[in-house]
């Protein structure tokens, strides 16, 4: 039998500023400016996740958010195989070509379906898109040794659900949308 409790706790308006600011001052960190909106999808690369229709919705948005002269980063917190990178792995890439915002594929960086996602999708994404950049987070664990030198201090994974504008779930099948959910109860 499959437990399909999810626990949901309502947030703060205090608590949800606070994720918000964390979150965007992670943001401005990666992107070098401060995004007037954070976007967030947290899942495993799988097919069924369809992260693909994240990228069109992004794509469409990116219109939207130049005629409001606004910009945004969009944070795809996604591993494929659930496995972490080492601290020093994540510091080394973070000095020698930026992770997360690029990433190689002949380094253990990318694994298995991250590298079809990263190299055939996002990175042209980023390339056309002029006010959302999308940004691979593909590492399990949500601290400072995992996240490298640009994380601020207290940011949780659970401030990616209650401060982003706006979380992407749009699975091709889900059996029930437990981080949206979750992200509704704190206003997201």
């Amino acid at each position: 039998d499959h437990d399909a409790r999810v626990v949901v706790q309502n947030v703060a308006p205090e608590d949800r500023a606070g994720a918000r600011q964390r979150l965007r001052a992670y943001a401005a960190e990666l992107a070098g400016y401060v995004p007037d909106y954070v976007f967030a999808h947290i899942d495993p690369v799988t097919v069924h996740t369809g992260l693909w229709r994240d990228l069109r919705v992004l794509e469409h948005l990116d219109g939207l958010l130049k005629r409001q002269r606004c910009r945004a980063i969009f944070l795809l917190v996604a591993s494929a195989d659930g496995a972490r990178h080492t601290p020093e792995e994540v510091l080394a890439w973070e000095a020698e070509y930026d992770w997360p915002l690029r990433h190689r594929n002949d380094n253990g960086d990318l694994r298995e379906t991250e590298t079809a996602l990263y190299l055939d999708a996002i990175e042209p994404f980023n390339r056309r898109a002029g006010q959302i950049r999308a940004v691979l987070v593909n590492q399990i664990g949500w601290d400072v040794a995992g996240l490298g030198r640009r994380m601020p201090p207290g940011l949780t994974m659970t401030d990616c659900l209650h401060g982003a504008d706006l979380v992407f779930d749009q699975s091709i099948y889900e059996p029930f949308g437990a981080r949206l959910v979750q992200a509704a109860a704190a206003g997201t």
